[in-house]
């Protein structure tokens, strides 16, 4: 199967722009894509035979051949990110000829501000990584766009895997996970596996082997230090988890990492 990768090339410079008092857009016909994201104030844009009121924390994905008029409130002046850029493949998704609310904006301008910084510092690298936080402003519009908004519940259950891959050590039990997020233990259970296609407690056992599998390759802390720190009781008992469940003893994985 044919790889995609999603590959852009930058026209201009990435710039925030605070409109001038009686700022009228009119520009020819584009020869481009241009990312268009209102970061503040309010105004319209006229294309394709229909206006529309724009303001914060909407954005615009036109595409070439695009003719359009912009203008805005006077009392509420616009301040603009924009971008013209070329799709080096051919555009992976079609993106809505109009309006686009983002959910997470925050993420989204905080890429579209290091996207103008690092392209202003002049240096090949600079344009590289300015080159790449578009094309994430752009793939975070896709994913925005092709996947539904999470609920209030998944939403609060995704922190919670989040946080139990990142402290495995912290074993806790199901009502006690399920009552963080309002939820009975049976409503998390289905919730939860379908998340991650396991139970909560074997989720919780393959995370914390991963990564003491991760500290036998790539540290020098004894097994008995290992399984402490993850919060073993009895280092025996984590050497016959581990190879129950990882099918080979720590000391192999130790040993195959060293080679």
């Amino acid at each position: 199967m044919k790889s995609t990768t999603y590959e852009i090339h930058l026209n201009c410079p990435p710039r925030w722009q605070h409109c001038e008092p009686l700022w009228r857009w009119e520009p020819p016909p584009f020869k481009d894509f241009d990312l268009w994201y209102v970061g503040a104030g309010k105004g319209w844009l006229e294309f394709e035979g229909q206006q529309q009121q724009i303001g914060k924390n909407q954005c615009f994905v036109l595409r070439p051949g695009t003719r359009l008029l912009g203008t805005q409130d006077e009392a509420q002046r616009l301040s603009v990110f924009y971008v013209h850029f070329d799709w080096l493949q051919s555009p992976p998704f079609t993106f809505p000829s109009g309006v686009i609310n983002l959910r997470d904006w925050g993420h989204f301008e905080d890429m579209s501000h290091r996207a103008e910084r690092d392209y202003a510092r002049g240096d090949a690298l600079g344009k590289v990584q300015s080159t790449s936080w578009v094309r994430q402003m752009l793939l975070h519009l896709m994913a925005e766009q092709t996947q539904p908004p999470p609920s209030v519940a998944d939403a609060a259950l995704q922190e919670i895997i989040t946080k139990m891959r990142q402290t495995p050590s912290d074993w806790q039990t199901v009502p006690d996970l399920a009552a963080q997020i309002h939820l009975s233990p049976s409503q998390f259970t289905r919730r939860f596996y379908s998340a991650t296609g396991m139970s909560p407690r074997h989720f919780q056992i393959r995370t914390r082997l991963e990564r003491a599998r991760q500290l036998l390759e790539e540290s020098e802390m004894t097994l008995q230090h290992i399984a402490f720190a993850l919060g073993y009781q009895d280092h025996y008992f984590f050497a016959r988890q581990y190879k129950q469940w990882m099918n080979e003893t720590p000391g192999k994985t130790r040993r195959k990492a060293r080679k």
